[in-house]
């Protein structure tokens, strides 16, 4: 976990180039996605791919695991969309946030947040890794 705090906070560290250079690279990110070279990380999760039903592009955050850089601006945010009301029944947020168990809260909003309002800014690390959650190789038949 040392790892992910250094990368995120990486703009805090001068003077610590080398050791956050190490740090990026065992951070374990998913699909073997590069890492963001400029910008900050404010956001690190798991996806719950058992969770989205067939045909939907967009895939929920993993609820039990997300950590996210304290920002007063992202907050306000956030409870901007929630009193907004732009969940849409079978869609999702935006419309296409949804669609699957826990759309309507945590699940969907980040990956909203995330992936449509501030792509690049958020990280999906690799399940395997953290958050390793069992999960059922295939659907019955």
């Amino acid at each position: 976990m040392d790892d992910l705090f250094d990368v995120m906070l990486a703009d805090k560290l001068i003077g610590k180039e080398e050791s956050i250079e190490s740090a990026r690279k065992r951070v374990a990110v998913m699909h073997d996605n590069p890492l963001p070279q400029s910008g900050s990380i404010d956001a690190y999760f798991t996806r719950d791919y058992n969770m989205i039903n067939p045909g939907k592009k967009h895939v929920g955050v993993q609820g039990g695991f997300l950590i996210v850089r304290p920002n007063q601006a992202a907050f306000d945010e956030y409870i901007k969309i929630v009193l907004s009301g732009n969940f849409r029944s079978g869609g999702g947020w935006g419309g296409q946030y949804g669609g699957y168990f826990g759309a309507q809260q945590i699940q969907g909003i980040c990956s909203y947040f995330y992936d449509k309002k501030h792509p690049g800014t958020g990280v999906e690390l690799n399940k395997c890794y953290y958050n390793v959650m069992a999960d059922p190789p295939r659907q019955n038949e």
